[in-house]
């Protein structure tokens, strides 16, 4: 790592934020964090030293990546299983997390204890993308998916578009959302229970614009049948002399144009197909300290 040292590279940096950490008590914190750290470890243990710096952020942690581009998909739903099989065991203490994931340049430099840190865009980006991102959502870059989704089909398969989403300084961010195996639910009932007005401002932004589009459809439908009486009124109190004059009126065709539109064929394989494909080659490849143990991500997965 001594040979990155002040130098520039371009590298993949996975941000976490663990949810309201600062508005717990301190024995909640502690017991978070550790939690937390315990994950993390997990996670990044089949990782070389050499190829990722730790940075702890006090309210979570950012990990910079300077290996495969692969290591920052699977760290991350690692730590997400982990927090989600977590949450079903221990269903009175939840953990959330926010997760973004960038590809950008950083520069290796040393903090004030001489420790390996990293500053630059690359991880700025990634924190504004974790900040996007729902509790127990892992949110990735443009940069980061038009690199990743190309390695393989299986990586294609498990991003879905998520949007355009503006930070504090007007910054545009291009964002994919990865998903669950078997397209599952990505959020928490538990903080979908905690959360009831998220979910009603999404239904009430939905009837508004089913409110709107109606409403304009009646509008529409009420000037053309009033512009019609009108015409068919005005017709009526014509003069008679007026009445025996031809009148000739070019009555035009109406074509109505339909376009047709083909659903493209479905892939050949699922989405859960593809996370299963991708953990198997990720565990077949990576050499791991423990190939025995059953990981959550691979116990998500049905795997062991």
């Amino acid at each position: 790592m001594s040979e990155r040292l002040n130098k520039t590279s371009i590298c993949c940096i996975v941000f976490l934020d663990i949810v309201a950490y600062s508005q717990k008590a301190d024995s909640e914190q502690l017991a978070y964090k550790n939690r937390f750290n315990q994950l993390l470890a997990d996670a990044v243990k089949d990782i070389a030293q050499n190829d990722r710096i730790i940075l702890d952020t006090g309210d979570g942690a950012a990990i910079a990546m300077m290996g495969s581009p692969e290591d920052a998909v699977f760290v991350s739903m690692t730590i997400r299983d982990g927090i989600l099989q977590g949450n079903r065991e221990h269903p009175e203490a939840p953990l959330f997390v926010r997760i973004g994931i960038n590809l950008g340049p950083v520069r290796v430099v040393k903090d004030i204890n001489g420790q390996m840190s990293i500053i630059g865009d690359g991880i700025n980006v990634a924190q504004r993308i974790m900040s996007f991102a729902e509790p127990n959502h892992i949110l990735v870059s443009r940069s980061y998916y038009e690199i990743v989704s190309r390695l393989s089909d299986e990586l294609t398969q498990i991003f879905t578009y998520s949007g355009i989403k503006h930070d504090k300084h007007v910054r545009e961010h291009e964002v994919y959302a990865i998903r669950q195996s078997g397209d599952a639910p990505v959020g928490d009932s538990a903080w979908a229970e905690d959360q009831p007005n998220a979910h009603s401002r999404a239904a009430t932004g939905l009837s508004n614009g089913v409110k709107i589009a109606i409403f304009a459809s009646l509008l529409l439908g009420l000037v053309a049948i009033g512009f019609g009486f009108s015409r068919v009124k005005t017709t009526a109190v014509e003069p008679v002399e007026a009445a025996g004059k031809p009148t000739q009126a070019a009555e035009k065709p109406t074509q109505a144009t339909t376009v047709t539109s083909e659903r493209e064929p479905k892939k050949a394989e699922s989405h859960q197909n593809a996370f299963k494909k991708f953990f198997q080659r990720q565990t077949t490849t990576r050499p791991s300290k423990e190939s025995s143990e059953c990981t959550p991500a691979m116990r998500s997965l049905n795997q062991c």
